[in-house]
């Protein structure tokens, strides 16, 4: 099994609007930090063992 682990540091916007188009939640123009780690995973097979 192989595993990655990528650690992504952004600035990321968040505006949540009802269905009226009206702003419920966030601000689209103030951006925040956001920190995310994503991790990649796989099962590696050897057809020749």
């Amino acid at each position: 099994m192989a595993q990655v682990t990528v650690r992504m540091h952004s600035k990321q916007t968040c505006a949540i609007y009802d269905r009226f188009g009206r702003l419920m939640f966030g601000n689209e123009t103030l951006p925040k930090d956001v920190l995310e780690y994503v991790v990649f995973e796989r099962v590696l097979t050897f057809s020749h063992s």
